[in-house]
């Protein structure tokens, strides 16, 4: 496959999580606010309480929240809920997006479903073919908690796919014990095949088969207005773009497998595990040094994916309409709740 829309498939933007900072006037329990939350709420939410003791917590409650919404959807879907606390609220401080993961699950254009590995296969695309910020090198897959590296054999990545290991990218800085999972950037982004979801109480459960499907997602630090958050939606999804290989890559680096452990590159011999740069089943990710002693990256045999990011583009627009207010006041017979929770 040279480009991801050769799977014959569309992606759709979603929120998979928002985090609400908020200030209430006095003091009040974690449970007060999550409960009327979860009165109006159509998905999951949790609710973390901050104070500086938590024997003070517990005696008098706290001031200051954070509400992590889950699948969201559009605007009303994140103001209805708050609506339900907006008497509580400081009103010299106004409700602030502080996180955001936006996510682009990729399903079959015929809507049936993918068909056999062919889901796993376009995961493993994304993986490879995720156009990431410079110094993106903290790469790693994980199923436990605990981070490995992720293979260079792209057999191997769909293997893992299949046992249900996820990849995470980002920047990366030496850590104790050299371990791979430290974030240290703002820009995290992260790769699945999503068979499972929440349900209300927050437990995973198993999607039907014609749901599953290959997930790009993008997790950002933030600090926006709720009225802002279809501008914040829009700049956020130019961070997630594909690349292709070059229709005539092939052909350029005159390259021949020559078995299943080696192949010969004008007329030098790698080992894949080694160098990256084996075709067929093995990814171009290395560079080489050719028979003069240059140094050479098959990067070059890589270009924007102009389709792919065109829908993706698409996709982010049409889910920012949904989250900008005076859009959704015009469609909505709630634009008062939606002015009383954004003034």
């Amino acid at each position: 496959m040279s480009s991801i829309a050769n799977f014959d498939c569309k992606p759709k933007a979603c929120i998979d999580f928002l985090d609400v900072e908020i200030w209430t006037s006095n003091h009040h329990s974690y449970k007060t606010i999550k409960n009327r939350l979860n009165k109006l709420s159509k998905n999951t939410l949790y609710v973390y309480a901050f104070n500086d003791q938590d024997k003070h917590e517990r005696q008098y409650g706290c001031t200051h929240f954070i509400i992590r919404f889950f699948n969201l959807g559009n605007l009303n879907h994140l103001l209805e809920p708050l609506s339900s606390i907006r008497h509580l609220l400081d009103q010299n401080k106004k409700p602030m997006a502080i996180q955001i993961e936006l996510a682009l699950d990729f399903y079959k254009n015929n809507d049936n479903g993918w068909f056999g590995n062919d889901g796993i296969r376009a995961t493993a695309y994304l993986v490879e073919y995720l156009d990431l910020p410079h110094g993106t090198v903290n790469k790693r897959m994980y199923a436990d908690g605990n981070p490995l590296p992720i293979p260079l054999s792209r057999d191997k990545v769909e293997l893992s796919i299949l046992e249900g290991y996820n990849f995470a990218m980002n920047k990366k800085r030496s850590g104790k014990n050299g371990t791979y999972d430290i974030r240290v950037d703002n820009d995290y982004f992260h790769a699945y095949y999503k068979n499972t979801d929440r349900n209300k109480d927050g437990e995973a459960i198993p999607l039907p088969i014609h749901l599953h499907r290959p997930r790009l997602e993008v997790n950002k630090i933030i600090h926006c207005e709720l009225d802002q958050l279809g501008k914040m939606i829009r700049d956020i999804g130019k961070l997630l773009k594909l690349t292709k290989q070059k229709d005539d890559a092939l052909t350029n680096i005159h390259a021949q497998i020559v078995d299943s452990q080696f192949m010969m590159l004008k007329g030098q011999r790698f080992d894949p595990m080694q160098h990256g740069v084996t075709l067929g089943s093995y990814s171009l990710i290395r560079p080489y040094r050719d028979n003069s002693g240059n140094i050479r990256n098959l990067k070059n045999s890589i270009t924007k994916d102009t389709k792919a990011n065109a829908s993706i583009r698409a996709a982010v627009k049409n889910l920012a309409d949904k989250f900008d207010p005076q859009r959704m006041a015009r469609r909505s017979t709630k634009s008062s709740v939606m002015s009383a929770v954004l003034a």
